[in-house]
């Protein structure tokens, strides 16, 4: 049965005119990007903190396994147990040592009645052996073209006096600034590496730019479905309400997939394999790469089994036409994997396609029942229409 007039946008725009309402709707989607990217610049700090925590944290692990392998093939059971308790204990007593020793620091400065003046002697007094060093430098020069043992034996003493007040005030810079610097916290082992001078800002402009995406896309979503809603049904339109919302948890879902289970997974393979002979150190502009790929990529590949339903639900897609082509999907899922995998071993490249899989497999059994509840409900008593041979003239009584 035909749809009822008022079923359907009955609006009639030229393409000069539809091009100027997408022109409108696209302007708006760009504002609240530009908003959402000036929010997440606010945050930047925060979001790398974000953005590089499953590097740190499977760096930390990596590191922690070569020091369980090393202790298990050196030691005996007994003494493995022993190493490795004394390695803990060690490691959480130079932490807590290096938080005393910075908030020793930090209350020495707090106190002072002039802020920051015990540094500023601390960088006149290395200011002034610096200068004393030169001086020391340029009368070697000379008496290296004309010798004179008394005053060589003059600058040696001068020399070895400067050393021993060079060595007391490196001393003090590591009781006095280091601490207040947490290096640390700022530079953990198996760091990420800055190779250029850009890479770092770009690396920031980056993750704020992909948040804001994120942040941002309910809105740009809104703004594109009220240009497409013109050629819709009601009907349809009522199952996009219902589907935006659980689109967006499925994304979310993808994405946190990614970031706790994909990128840790790989970036250990990856930070392992060759270990022995070769030491690490990891671009910040490639593992960004990677951390969005892994993300918002994966992200959108859990939306499959709601454009499947989707689909079948208005009648585009029949629900038996994604079974026949279940065999196609399997090869295109283990391609998409490959392509989005980090790392091109097997363990990981499973671990991609599986949950492609299964998505599918789920848009099947959404589709058969959105499908199943769509069919009109059969009449009790209904009178069969008359077949095509009653109706024919050799059909005739």
């Amino acid at each position: 049965m035909a749809p009822a007039p008022d079923d359907i946008d009955t609006r009639k725009l030229t393409l000069g005119a539809h091009l100027e309402e997408l022109r409108g709707h696209v302007f708006k989607c760009v504002l609240w990007l530009i908003a959402a990217f000036t929010v997440c610049l606010c945050f930047q700090e925060k979001l790398m903190q974000w953005a590089t925590w499953p590097h740190i944290k499977t760096m930390a692990r990596v590191e922690r396994d070569a020091v369980d392998d090393f202790i298990d093939k050196e030691l005996t059971s007994k003494s493995a147990d022993a190493a490795r308790s004394a390695v803990d204990e060690g490691t959480a007593l130079e932490k807590e040592l290096r938080e005393v020793d910075r908030n020793r620091a930090a209350y020495a400065e707090k106190i002072s009645s002039e802020p920051g003046k015990r540094l500023a002697d601390l960088a006149a007094r290395e200011r002034g052996l610096t200068e004393r060093a030169r001086a020391i430098k340029e009368e070697q020069r000379k008496l290296l073209d004309r010798p004179d043992a008394a005053r060589w034996e003059e600058l040696e003493k001068r020399r070895v006096a400067l050393v021993e007040e060079a060595a007391d005030a490196r001393k003090a810079v590591q009781q006095e600034v280091a601490p207040l610097l947490k290096l640390d916290a700022k530079f953990p082992r198996l760091e990420l590496t800055q190779l250029s001078y850009m890479e770092s800002f770009m690396a920031y402009m980056k993750v704020s730019l992909a948040c804001a995406l994120f942040l941002a896309s309910p809105l740009i979503g809104r703004q594109l479905w009220q240009f497409v809603a013109a050629g819709l049904h009601r009907h349809e339109k009522r199952w996009v309400r219902i589907f935006f919302p659980v689109s967006i948890l499925a994304f979310a879902v993808g994405a946190a997939f990614g970031y706790y289970v994909l990128i840790p997974a790989g970036l250990r393979f990856l930070a392992t394999y060759g270990a022995d002979y070769i030491v690490g150190q990891f671009a910040l502009s490639e593992y960004l790469s990677l951390f969005i790929n892994l993300t918002l990529v994966v992200g959108l590949i859990f939306e499959l089994p709601l454009v499947m339903t989707f689909l079948s639900l208005v009648g585009l897609v029949k629900a038996n036409v994604y079974g026949r082509y279940r065999r196609y999907w399997i090869l295109a899922a283990t391609i998409i994997a490959a392509i989005i995998s980090p790392t091109p071993d097997p363990f990981t490249l499973i671990l991609c396609t599986i949950p492609l899989v299964v998505l599918y497999e789920v848009g099947i059994v959404l589709a058969r029942v959105v499908s199943r509840s769509s069919e009109p409900p059969a009449v009790e008593g209904a009178v069969a229409p008359p077949s095509p041979q009653a109706l024919s003239p050799a059909g005739r009584p």
